[in-house]
């Protein structure tokens, strides 16, 4: 008897407008990309902190440098997580970095919640099999 397990991609297609994108979610490229994001979500937080602290001094906001420092930061992580030049694609086909932004979010959340769904998947099928083996 021969037991046969068709082996599960680790890709999960991203679509983003016209653009189709896959991400890799092995445990390894997965943890290390929430990592990156999570800096990446600090050091927004931290020149939204920035600017609204120069704000409240009265100190005229640099529009042009905090779109670089956005893009800069936003961009790293894009092409982190969806291969070199995804940034560029995707803000071609929509050139507003606050829009980039909350797609990357988006695209974070929806990885959260499918590793999440998959997690609970797995471990329901193998409950249920340790169950059925145990009622025999």
């Amino acid at each position: 008897m021969t037991i046969k397990i068709n082996v599960l991609s680790t890709l999960i297609p991203i679509q983003i407008g016209e653009l189709s994108f896959e991400v890799d979610v092995t445990d390894q490229k997965y943890r290390a990309f929430i990592e990156r994001f999570k800096l990446v979500q600090q050091e927004l937080m931290s020149l939204v902190a920035k600017v609204d602290e120069e704000e409240q001094k009265g100190v005229k906001i640099n529009e042009d440098e905090l779109i670089e420092k956005l893009h800069q930061l936003v961009s790293t992580a894009y092409d982190e997580l969806l291969g070199a030049g995804a940034f560029n694609q995707v803000y071609d086909q929509t050139p507003r970095i606050v829009s980039v932004t909350s797609y990357l979010v988006k695209i974070v959340a929806g990885l959260e919640k499918e590793m999440e769904a998959d997690s609970k998947s797995n471990m329901s099928t193998y409950l249920k099999a340790k169950q059925a083996k145990s009622k025999k």
